[in-house]
């Protein structure tokens, strides 16, 4: 047969993928997100024209039902086989033992997968997310962690252990230096996102940071880290209730220098504690919507950055009790004013 792309997207009573699909050698796109079902069929290891593979795992909290379920949901050897696969993304059932057991072998074969752009899971321990990232005590090579240099979306979801996304102990090669997605989301523990220094081209493509209810992160960038961010054109911070800056000042900043200098974007919401935004140089920036962000008092915004915004969204009593250095600026910019609304938030 020749079919090429085969979609079953939200068939929630699919819960048995037949291992005839293993017969499609043409395949290239095979969505099965939204199913129940209970395992991957070995057979999908045949496919070796994928290069787009989602799928959703059936689980349960019952006992009796999850002790009659296939021991895992994965078998080794399954994914390694897929050496076309440019994008994959794995749904699992919150809790899943079986999961537990079964990352650490699909990570482990990821870096076989040498055209992989997109890779989306839940990583049940934090360890499993260090083994990703190639920041445990173990080599890169070991794990093939140097061969995701290809991925373009990253996404950090739901891992209560995780305290750092980077740790900078013996790395030695850049971290996704084409990684243009970052998304960090309802990290309890996470208190820095760098930690330490990286290798020179880590995160160079990188265009859109995103962090959600991330309760003790205190910052998002140090300003030591900042010359890593060059390309970034938007970021969304929001519900992280520690936060009193946007950049930490570790390093002196020279007050001609740029501070994110492609910046267009900026979204900052449920920011109970933010003081200050940025020092320095402001970059382009275009549109920025505020939130919730009570003690904020100064926005800081400099000559050039008046001239290049577009957009404001915030609370009206937000606005009218902000305090203005220049008054000029206040009177350029309420121009560009304009109340949030529900579809903002």
């Amino acid at each position: 047969m020749s079919l090429e792309v085969l979609i079953l997207r939200d068939c929630e009573r699919l819960v048995l993928l037949p291992s005839e699909v293993g017969s499609l050698r043409r395949l290239e796109v095979l969505d099965v997100q939204g199913t129940e079902i209970k395992k991957l069929p070995n057979k999908i290891s045949e496919l070796s024209s994928l290069i787009y593979l989602k799928v959703s795992f059936y689980g349960s909290v019952n006992w009796s039902e999850y002790a009659k379920l296939p021991h895992e949901l994965v078998s080794r050897g399954v994914i390694a086989n897929l050496l076309e696969l440019e994008t994959l993304s794995i749904d699992v059932y919150p809790g899943d033992r079986r999961w537990n057991k079964n990352v650490k072998s699909v990570i482990d074969e990821l870096g076989k997968l040498t055209n992989l752009t997109t890779f989306c899971c839940y990583f049940p321990e934090v360890e499993f997310l260090e083994l990703f990232l190639g920041t445990s005590n173990w080599s890169l090579s070991e794990f093939g962690v140097s061969n995701l240099d290809g991925m373009r979306l990253c996404v950090a979801r739901e891992c209560p252990k995780i305290e750092t996304i980077i740790a900078s102990k013996e790395l030695s090669e850049a971290v996704f230096p084409i990684l243009e997605h970052l998304s960090i989301n309802y990290l309890s523990n996470l208190s820095t996102i760098l930690e330490g220094m990286i290798p020179p081209e880590s995160f160079a493509k990188l265009r859109i940071l995103t962090v959600h209810t991330c309760p003790k992160l205190q910052f998002v960038f140090a300003s030591s880290m900042l010359h890593f961010f060059s390309n970034l054109e938007e970021l969304i911070v929001e519900d992280c209730p520690a936060i009193t800056e946007i950049i930490y000042q570790d390093l002196v900043v020279d007050s001609g220098s740029g501070t994110l200098p492609s910046l267009k974007k900026l979204k900052l919401h449920y920011r109970p504690r933010l003081v200050n935004i940025m020092k320095g140089k402001w970059p382009p920036i275009k549109n920025i919507s505020f939130y919730d962000c009570p003690v904020l008092k100064k926005l800081g915004i400099d000559f050039i950055a008046s001239h290049t915004i577009k957009g404001i969204t915030a609370e009206n009593d937000w606005w009218k009790e902000l305090e203005w250095q220049d008054t000029s600026f206040h009177l350029r910019l309420r121009a560009h004013f304009s109340p949030i609304c529900d579809d903002d938030l």
